[in-house]
């Protein structure tokens, strides 16, 4: 393994003011950037090939805007609230409304992707990224502390998000990374392998309707290996991985036309996969992308069979995901 390069550069300024860095590591297999506008993940470069595995742009202003889910850590709650309320210890705490009025999305507009994070601690593989969010932001209870680390060791890129709240909250933090292994087009070529035997079935308006529905005879089966085509693999759902949070164990597997693979390793017990039927309004093709978002099932304080995103007062956060990424000669 080569010494591994951190280097810090300007990538510009918020609307309201806020300086912007982007931070790379290089350590010759693998090349990332990463940017402290939503602790995103900006760029995937892997020695030998040609394009970046992940979408991005070098424009921070799109990232405010039309691209604010691309790459992003998305939290303190990723992915729909029904209804936008959640209930803890006893107390309804009400959500932004950000989808239809009527549900809460990826947090709302004070989320962890719309903040600046501080560098908190870098060494020549890693860095740290940390931020607080103060009693109330995104509507919900405890001053409360996040930490994202980016780590590479030959062709695996580690992130650890870890967070902690001074009172009794709910917490379900994802990477919102979109991929496309062959740097072009849709993801037809794409092939796909997940580790679960069932999914979440959801409404028209993407809730969970609270049924867990075996994948056979579905085109959620993916347990082997399969094709993806994207007129037929239309997803935005949770796969169920296990009944609650793991060790680090592999659970999905994506292969491009491009001799690229990616192996995802996590010890969330979800994985959302989303299609990215809008990435034609982005400045890209459509469905350019496939977002795979290790998480807890969606909209969990909503429904009591679900696995629990409670948590306690000084109760430490922590997950685990990775990404070992290979190349056929």
């Amino acid at each position: 393994m080569g010494v591994t390069l951190m280097q810090l550069t300007p990538f510009g300024t918020t609307m309201n003011g806020q300086d912007v860095g982007q931070i790379t590591l290089d350590n010759g297999t693998l090349r990332i950037s990463v940017l402290t506008y939503g602790a995103i993940l900006q760029s995937v470069h892997m020695n030998g090939v040609d394009h970046n595995l992940t979408l991005g742009t070098q424009s921070l202003a799109d990232y405010e805007d039309k691209m604010q889910y691309y790459g992003t850590v998305i939290g303190p709650i990723v992915n729909r609230i029904a209804g936008a309320k959640v209930e803890i210890d006893g107390l309804e705490h009400r959500l932004e409304a950000n989808q239809d009025r009527r549900h809460s999305l990826h947090s709302g507009s004070r989320g962890l992707h719309k903040q600046v994070w501080d560098i908190a601690d870098y060494s020549d593989h890693s860095v740290t990224l940390k931020l607080r969010l103060g009693d109330g932001v995104c509507g919900l209870p405890g001053n409360r502390e996040f930490a994202v680390i980016y780590q590479i060791e030959d062709a695996t890129l580690t992130m650890t998000i870890k967070a902690i709240s001074d009172e009794q909250t709910v917490m379900n933090i994802a990477h919102h990374g979109y991929w496309n292994l062959n740097g072009h087009g849709p993801f037809e070529g794409h092939s796909m392998q997940v580790a679960a035997d069932a999914m979440l079935p959801t409404t028209d308006e993407g809730i969970p309707t609270g049924e867990i529905a075996p994948v056979d005879g579905t085109i959620f089966d993916l347990r082997q290996e399969t094709r993806l085509v994207p007129d037929t693999h239309h997803f935005d759902h949770n796969w169920v991985l296990s009944d609650r949070r793991q060790t680090l164990r592999d659970v999905a597997w994506l292969r491009g036309q491009s001799g690229v693979s990616m192996t995802v390793s996590t010890t969330e017990c979800g994985l959302q996969i989303y299609d990215g039927r809008d990435t034609d309004n982005h400045g890209f093709v459509n469905k350019a992308a496939l977002a795979i978002e290790p998480q807890s099932w969606p909209d969990a304080p909503n429904h009591r069979s679900f696995p629990s995103i409670d948590l306690g007062a000084g109760e430490p956060y922590l997950q685990l995901s990775r990404y070992t990424f290979a190349k056929e000669d």
